[in-house]
């Protein structure tokens, strides 16, 4: 978006998969709130852990998971929350956490025709809700790689489609300063095809 400014925080430990990077997920969201954030674009999701614990899919109803509560609260602050589905696809209920909660918008994934990835996550939540809300391109998606400064490829994934979101929500903020996050999100299910 234009003149916008950037907050950036990394959350994930890489070495292992435990549920303190939920707590971190946490922390950076609160530590976006208080400098200020309007968007959040996570492309991070929680679902087995290298303990064994794993949420059921009953529990992926919005209401169990840390990070999915934390996400409702940034909303209920006024924080877009833009949250990458997972690469879990395409059964049934295969999202992760936050992209549960019922006020943000989850992110799938589609290829350059529009249609939507074999890999991308999908609901219904452990409630019934639909997800995801929008999906954008996430199949060989051009974009900076991690090798250089200067070296730009091909990538994919619902991580690639996540920020794609968050950019069309901070535009919108930039037209409406005065939106809630409730009608950024309205605004961008009710414009999609």
């Amino acid at each position: 978006a234009y003149k916008a400014n950037f907050i950036l925080a990394k959350t994930e430990y890489v070495p292992t998969e435990t549920r303190i990077e939920e707590d971190n997920w946490v922390a950076g969201m609160e530590w976006a709130d208080s400098l200020g954030a309007d968007v959040i674009s996570s492309s991070l999701g929680y679902l087995d852990f290298d303990n064994g614990f794993t949420y059921t899919k009953q529990q992926l109803d919005g209401q169990t998971a840390v990070t999915t509560i934390a996400a409702d609260i940034a909303a209920s602050l006024g924080i877009v929350v833009c949250n990458a589905m997972g690469n879990g696809g395409p059964g049934d209920t295969t999202l992760v956490t936050p992209a549960d909660a019922d006020t943000i918008l989850a992110c799938g994934a589609v290829n350059s025709s529009g249609t939507i990835a074999s890999f991308s996550s999908r609901g219904p939540t452990g409630d019934g809700r639909i997800k995801p809300e929008v999906v954008a391109r996430g199949v060989s998606t051009y974009c900076a790689t991690a090798s250089d400064t200067n070296t730009f490829g091909y990538a994919s994934g619902t991580s690639l489609s996540t920020p794609l979101v968050g950019g069309c929500a901070a535009v919108l903020l930039s037209a409406h300063p005065d939106w809630a996050p409730w009608k950024v999100r309205e605004a961008l299910m009710y414009t999609a095809n």
